[in-house]
């Protein structure tokens, strides 16, 4: 395991006993780059905390006291569903979630049971399935076992994604004729992301776009996709316009064969 993850982890395992005295999660999970490796100097500390009450904001304060925690910042402000905040220990930045039982299992729900691939919810499952346990590991399995990644998500996933890919190969010269250079870049970052999430569907591989990092990652984790994936996505950006919109061609009718060779596709 690489020098900054260790380091991270090792934070954790810090942090960890103070909010267990001072808040009272019934379970914890360690996200982000620490729980995948890979971290770097950059690299923030991600824990979530689930409660069936989400402690008092003199219980955080208390905690957060304890560690030396500075430079605090709320990136969610509390709500029903608890909130997230943000400081730092050592100058590494914490991001901790305190989150009630009832967001995530309402996460869940939505996913799993109604289908409904939202990307907040699709990230908040995923890091469920990608975290490390370091509390309450009884209680995670049984979310995850909640939230397998079934057909039916598959063609969820499917039906929401293959409709949005807009044809730019078939638009090229009206979009030029028009100084919509802002629009085509709209439409390939969109194109983009909507086959990553087909392609992850058809591995049945957790993804998101909110807030999307780590592609080859991503794609060294599927078993099947179109050859060279990451590099073709990124050369998108790269090519000149017209090519650009050949190669999304190619690679929309590549993932379409690999959703039609496992029923995916209506």
């Amino acid at each position: 395991m690489d020098a900054d993850t260790t380091r991270l982890r090792e934070l954790a395992g810090r942090i960890l006993p103070v909010y267990a005295r001072r808040t009272r999660p019934d379970a914890v999970l360690l996200a982000g780059s620490a729980a995948a490796g890979g971290a770097d100097e950059h690299s923030d500390l991600d824990l979530l905390l689930y409660y069936r009450r989400v402690p008092d904001d003199d219980a955080l304060a208390a905690a957060r006291e304890e560690l030396g925690g500075d430079d605090l910042k709320l990136i969610a402000p509390r709500s029903e569903s608890g909130l997230i905040e943000q400081f730092r220990v050592d100058g590494v930045a914490c991001q901790l979630g305190h989150l009630s039982f009832a967001d995530i299992e309402g996460d869940i729900r939505r996913v799993a049971v109604d289908l409904d691939p939202n990307p907040f919810a699709m990230k908040a499952i995923g890091g469920l399935h990608d975290g490390l346990p370091l509390a309450g590991a009884e209680t995670i399995e049984r979310w995850r076992r909640d939230a397998a990644y079934t057909a039916e998500l598959q063609r969820a996933v499917v039906t929401r994604h293959r409709p949005r890919i807009v044809p730019l190969w078939r638009l090229h010269d009206h979009i030029e004729a028009r100084d919509a250079l802002i629009w085509r870049q709209q439409i390939l970052v969109d194109a983009a992301l909507d086959l990553v999430a087909l392609v992850a569907a058809a591995n049945r591989v957790w993804f998101s776009s909110f807030q999307f990092k780590r592609l080859r990652k991503l794609v060294d984790r599927l078993d099947e996709a179109p050859p060279d994936l990451a590099v073709r996505l990124e050369s998108l950006f790269l090519l000149e316009p017209r090519a650009a919109g050949e190669e999304l061609s190619r690679l929309v009718d590549e993932t379409d064969a690999l959703l039609a060779a496992r029923g995916l596709l209506p």
